[in-house]
């Protein structure tokens, strides 16, 4: 009786093993889906972000080339104050490029963490 017992036991201890790698491979494959799902995400924000950014810069180039003279020529002082805006426009631009170029970079990485000493 104690034989029979065992078996049973060792049994379950076994599909408890297997039940352990079961729920690791689903682990690793849903990690290996969310990084698919991050990468996809961030592709997709630099695609819209590349297209705001066109269209500011074509509204920036109509601002500079056609506006701006005309209201300087009625108004003094108005076309320095946008240059003043669009150069801290700029700045701002720049800073959500440069993020969106280091999640890229993460994403699309594979979570090699740690380097970049030099």
């Amino acid at each position: 009786l104690e034989g029979g017992g065992g078996g049973e036991g060792g049994g379950g201890s076994r599909g408890g093993d297997g039940a352990g790698e079961v729920v690791a491979a689903a682990a690793a494959a849903a990690a290996a889906a969310e990084s698919a799902a991050t990468r996809a995400m961030v592709g997709e924000l630099v695609a819209r972000w590349s297209f705001v950014l066109a269209v500011y810069r074509a509204h920036v180039a109509a601002e500079d080339e056609v506006v701006l003279p005309a209201l300087a020529a009625r108004v003094s002082n108005v076309a320095h104050a946008y240059e003043l805006e669009h150069e801290a426009e700029d700045s701002l631009f720049d800073g959500v490029t440069q993020a969106l170029d280091e999640a890229a970079e993460a994403a699309g990485g594979g979570g090699g963490g740690g380097g970049g000493g030099g």
